[in-house]
């Protein structure tokens, strides 16, 4: 299951996790707020259509969620 992050170069909302649901995570990103210190496996600048994919999480981010509790 994929999740949000937030990044801890840029302070932006990035994803971890098994990398099959990272459409879901973006579409619940406002727009601007996106880190592109990472890819998003499956979304395009030009199409945001997911596409399958096998990439694991970044290490530099950290739970979005955690830090709020």
């Amino acid at each position: 299951m994929c999740f949000k992050v937030e990044c801890k170069q840029c302070g932006k909302f990035s994803w971890n996790g098994c990398g099959r649901h990272v459409a879901s995570v973006y579409g619940s990103i406002d727009e601007g707020k996106h880190c592109m210190c990472k890819s998003w496996p499956g979304i395009s600048a030009t199409s945001k259509t997911p596409q399958p994919s096998k990439q694991r999480g970044n290490s530099s981010c950290k739970l979005a969620d955690a830090a709020k509790n």
